[in-house]
């Protein structure tokens, strides 16, 4: 846990079963005059296993500083199966990146969200099956990507994005029987 994250790193890294990884970088207390913030925080979790879980939250970013590539950034790799991972970017949380990767993975869950604008999210589910995704972005210009490849029988993709001038992508591709994809968007401008 790390309160008033400024220019703060956090590092896990985990192999076995049943491994739970938490990060937290937030603001001071909401009534901190003046206000403290997570802004340029940096948060990476790496776990090779079995029915491993990892979390992610990066609270109360605020729109300093405003220059692509400088918000919060987070990322989960995750090598086994039946293992989850989330990471949460709340706030006003401009230019922020998630980053989720699980690799020959079987019923495994990612799933990310993110609020404020420009942001990035992605998540790659590479060589397994029944796996699930899920993105959801609330604000303008942001970007979700969801990739699952390589034999992903059953695998399920989800993204939700609430305002306008956001992007989605989602690529299932070799084997993909039984699987499905559901995008959502509500604004204008989206593509």
């Amino acid at each position: 846990m790390q309160h008033n994250a400024w220019w703060v790193d956090a590092t896990i890294q985990q192999n076995g079963t049943g491994n739970v990884a938490n990060i937290l970088q937030d603001e001071m207390a909401p009534q901190t005059t003046p206000p403290l913030f997570a802004d340029r925080a940096s948060a990476g979790i790496v776990q090779g296993g079995t029915l491993n879980n990892a979390t992610v939250n990066q609270v109360g970013t605020q729109l300093y500083p405003s220059d692509p590539g400088t918000g919060v950034k987070a990322s989960v790799l995750q090598q086994g199966t039946e293992n989850a991972a989330l990471i949460n970017q709340s706030g006003l949380s401009p230019y922020t990146t998630a980053r989720i990767e699980q690799v020959n993975q079987r019923q495994s869950n990612a799933e990310i969200g993110q609020t404020g604008p420009e942001n990035s999210a992605f998540i790659l589910q590479d060589n397994g099956w029944d796996n699930l995704a899920k993105l959801f972005q609330n604000g303008t210009g942001n970007d979700a990507t969801i990739r699952q490849i390589q034999d992903i029988w059953h695998a399920k993709a989800f993204v939700n994005q609430n305002g306008t001038e956001n992007t989605a992508n989602v690529l299932q591709s070799v084997i993909s029987d039984s699987s499905g994809a559901h995008v959502t968007q509500i604004g204008s401008l989206n593509t």
